[in-house]
């Protein structure tokens, strides 16, 4: 090989044959470390959209529920005074 030339080497990056380095390897713990990261923000963001997803069902939830019972406490004034009136 000429000195030009460049050959890779397993986990410890790309050397020439005059053994410098031309970039830095990535160590297993700093690939383990970004790849843990990235998965507790992807964990996080999905988190955030089941909150947020929740807080509209409940909100609809909620919504429907009152509007349930002010209908009925009307029916029931209703009748009432219909009662009364007899």
């Amino acid at each position: 090989m000429a000195d030009s030339q460049v050959e890779p080497v397993a986990m410890t990056g790309v050397v020439n044959t005059d053994n410098s380095q031309i970039r830095p390897p990535s160590t297993p713990s700093e690939q383990l470390k970004e790849e843990e990261k990235k998965g507790e923000e992807a964990k996080e963001e999905k988190k955030r959209e089941e909150e947020k997803k929740n807080g509209q069902q409940n909100l609809n939830s909620s919504l429907i529920i009152t509007g349930v019972v002010v209908a009925v406490i009307g029916a029931i004034f209703a009748i009432f005074k219909n009662i009364k009136k007899a």
